[in-house]
């Protein structure tokens, strides 16, 4: 045991990174591949992605874990952040993950009704203008804040990453989502249109935007004053805000992880490769995009009861924008996958707030035990309702050995990887000392201008949505 923790301490960067290719290579492969493409021209264009992943995590670990040394930490200078820079990109960046949310929707709404192949000739469609959009406000907000920072005190660049980090992981995600969106069309044109929702371009996206969110979502807390693991009431409107955004980003990762089984039917051909993949592999992602939102939110917001809210919140999103755009009936669209994990998320608040109620919430066996209480609650409410659910996938007794087996693996390793995800976010936040918060005044102005452009923002793609001229097909 002390073996395996020396060399996680040692060589934690490089395991990170080779499970992170690991997987995206995965998904990858159960997305597909085109069959007509030479493997090199592939290969090198799988290469280049992975090097650009791989660059930003190193990017990551240079300006946040890397140790500093001696001489560089006494040229530190950097004054104070300021909590106001903070909560305008914080409240920025959150009006960019309403763009983005209802830019994918209504992209997955067009793929359904007018068919993949259109996006290849008519890319710039209204769908990706409002995702770029939101890509474009983020990136503003977090430059801005970022150019604020760099004109203060004296220092290196680590310094000025390190002063204000949550600004600085914003920075880093917006530069990771502009560099990788033009991937997209190049990919198609030179691979051709996508065979699944999986295909590499698709991963890094869903990649850039979670990490957006999270980020957001952790430059709204850190405007709250800090206090020990307790239950929702009194939730101030940064904490709100806070699970908001967790909700639109778990609504990304119901989009990109599960809609393509919801769709499945027997009249469908059988060559179609979401039929190829590992009839276990369906409740596995279930399990891993509940555990994920669900542990990083509890242990960022130290809030029994946060998991279910947002996952409530999913929910009610979610049939907002079906009955908006009547999606059910004309693309056939659905949210049984948002109804399969409220059952296991609840077990998992009700669990944690046993553990606050004993005391021991803050051992480093309650994520691990939670990861458990997840996933045989998901065996036990939704794997019943997903044969009657879905066509797609069959849960016959050897599928289920399956399924037990890998949702465990994956409810455990998510859990720990989610929990101190959240735990080093709230780290970072802790940088802005209480004392130090917005005056009241000014708070309560920005956030009437917030309202304000929410409303005006809204009204706006209504108007854009409305009077879009669907593509020729």
């Amino acid at each position: 045991m002390h073996t395996l923790t020396t060399l996680w301490e040692r060589h934690q960067p490089r395991i990170i990174a080779a499970l992170v290719t690991a997987l995206l290579l995965l998904l990858a492969y159960w997305g597909g591949f085109p069959e007509r493409v030479p493997v090199t021209t592939l290969a090198l264009g799988l290469a280049f992605l992975i090097i650009v992943v791989l660059f930003f995590g190193f990017l990551i670990y240079w300006f946040y874990i890397s140790p500093l040394p001696e001489k560089e930490q006494r040229r530190l200078t950097i004054s104070t952040p300021s909590p106001l820079v903070r909560q305008i990109v914080g409240l920025g960046a959150a009006l960019a993950a309403v763009f983005i949310t209802l830019g994918l929707f209504w992209d997955e709404l067009w793929h359904r009704l007018y068919g993949v192949g259109a996006v290849v000739d008519d890319f710039w469609w209204r769908p990706h203008l409002l995702l770029y959009a939101g890509m474009g406000i983020n990136a503003l907000f977090a430059i801005g804040g970022m150019f604020i920072i760099m004109q203060r005190g004296k220092g290196t660049l680590r310094h000025r990453f390190r002063a204000e980090p949550l600004i600085g992981l914003l920075t880093l995600a917006a530069g990771f989502q502009i560099i990788t969106a033009p991937f997209d069309p190049l990919w198609h044109q030179i691979f051709g249109i996508d065979l699944t929702a999986w295909s590499l371009p698709h991963l890094l996206l869903g990649l850039g935007l979670i990490s957006v969110m999270l980020a957001s979502s952790s430059i709204q807390f850190s405007l709250v004053p800090r206090r020990s693991w307790r239950f929702l009431g009194g939730l101030s409107l940064n904490e709100i805000l806070c699970i908001l955004v967790l909700a639109l980003a778990a609504t990304i990762l119901f989009q990109f992880g599960t809609t393509e089984w919801e769709d499945l039917s027997p009249a469908m051909d059988p060559g179609y490769l979401v039929f190829q993949r590992p009839e276990w592999l369906y409740p596995v992602v279930l399990i891993t995009v509940s555990a994920f939102i669900s542990f990083t939110a509890l242990h960022l917001l130290r809030r029994v009861g946060a998991a279910t809210l947002i996952y409530l919140l999913t929910l009610g999103l979610r049939l907002i924008l079906m009955t908006t755009f009547n999606a059910a009936e004309a693309a056939n669209m659905s949210y049984k996958a948002n109804l399969l994990v409220l059952v296991p998320v609840l077990a998992v608040d009700l669990y944690y707030a046993y553990r606050l109620r004993a005391g021991h919430i803050d051992s480093p066996r309650t994520p691990l035990i939670g990861s458990f209480v997840l996933a045989v609650a998901t065996f036990i409410y939704a794997l019943p309702l997903i044969n009657q659910w879905l066509f797609y996938p069959r849960l016959s007794p050897i599928v289920l050995i399956g399924v037990f087996g890998f949702g465990l693996l994956m409810a455990a390793v998510t859990a720990s990887a989610a929990s101190r995800l959240g735990a080093w976010l709230r780290a970072l936040g802790e940088t802005t000392p209480v004392e130090a918060q917005v005056p009241a005044a000014a708070l309560q102005r920005l956030h009437w201008v917030g309202a304000g452009t929410l409303i005006a923002a809204l009204a706006f793609i209504a108007v854009f949505i409305a009077t879009a001229t669907p593509p020729i097909t």
